[in-house]
């Protein structure tokens, strides 16, 4: 009687050195049983050791590289090498984004005048009147916030 089916897998030294790349390079391992043509489970019954460790040899590889360069005197291989491994970091800016505070705004809306407001006709009648005059100083200050003129308050 005969065995139906495939034959049982045999890895090779070949083989074993195809998987453990493939696995350095990230590929995963789903892929790599299909370019190896076997089932996942049968890649990760023969190819277990190699799946774990092919990743970290090269991490190892890259890693000599980069101390290599740090060494040469690359100081981006060095600053990333303090980051990565010496856990440096560069100070961060504390106010980076934020913006200003309760008291910062009120400040600047002080200053700004809002033509929205009921005394946006006072406003734009004292801009008329200070726009005639081209001697200088004969022109009137401008205020930041409406003020009532005395000669027009009729008590």
């Amino acid at each position: 009687m005969t065995k139906r089916g495939r034959p049982p897998h045999q890895p090779t030294t070949k083989d074993r050195t195809y998987v453990e790349s493939l696995a350095s390079y990230g590929v995963p391992e789903e892929e790599i049983a299909r370019v190896m043509d076997i089932n996942r489970l049968t890649l990760g019954k023969y190819y277990r050791r190699e799946l774990d460790l092919g990743h970290v040899k090269t991490n190892a590889q890259v890693a000599g590289f980069l101390f290599n360069a740090a060494k040469k005197g690359s100081v981006q291989a060095m600053m990333f090498w303090l980051r990565c491994r010496a856990r440096w970091s560069e100070p961060r800016d504390q106010t980076a984004g934020m913006g200003p505070g309760k008291k910062e705004a009120a400040a600047i809306a002080a200053q700004q005048v809002d033509v929205n407001s009921p005394f946006d006709s006072v406003i734009a009648a004292r801009a008329k009147r200070n726009v005639g005059s081209q001697l200088p100083g004969l022109a009137r200050p401008t205020v930041a916030w409406p003020v009532a003129d005395p000669r027009s308050s009729a008590q």
